[in-house]
């Protein structure tokens, strides 16, 4: 009996701390996959070479760049890959998500805003 009361304790703090002070936030872990991959995988993964991939961003970064680093912001490397792999792959946001580092939502976000800073400097 003792046991049970001491999960029910137990559980009745994790409740109290959420209550106070919301959910625990999820920091994704976020690999660099630009230096990670040899140029093989990373074509085969992206369908764009390292150094096409090097021209894009530098035409498109000014656009992707957060003014701070707060909140564990995606870099512009990291945001034009994620787009890239959705590209490549033609949808799957959650798999792509999941690999990439991010919430489906935030992958969707990005994917918007790289297609946008695309498109503005195709004009």
């Amino acid at each position: 009996m003792e046991i049970e009361n001491e999960i029910f304790i137990d559980d009745d703090g994790e409740i109290l701390d959420i209550i106070n002070y919301g959910f625990p936030r999820k920091i994704y872990d976020r690999s660099n996959y630009f230096q990670d991959m040899d140029n093989l995988t990373f074509f085969q993964r992206f369908r764009l070479t390292k150094p096409t991939v090097l021209t894009v961003l530098d035409q498109i970064e000014h656009r992707l760049e957060f003014p701070t680093d707060l909140n564990n912001s995606i870099t512009p490397i990291n945001q034009l890959l994620s787009a890239l792999r959705f590209y490549a792959c033609g949808g799957h946001q959650n798999d792509i998500a999941d690999i990439m580092g991010m919430h489906q939502s935030t992958l969707s976000r990005v994917v918007r805003r790289v297609s946008a800073a695309i498109d503005y400097h195709s004009i």
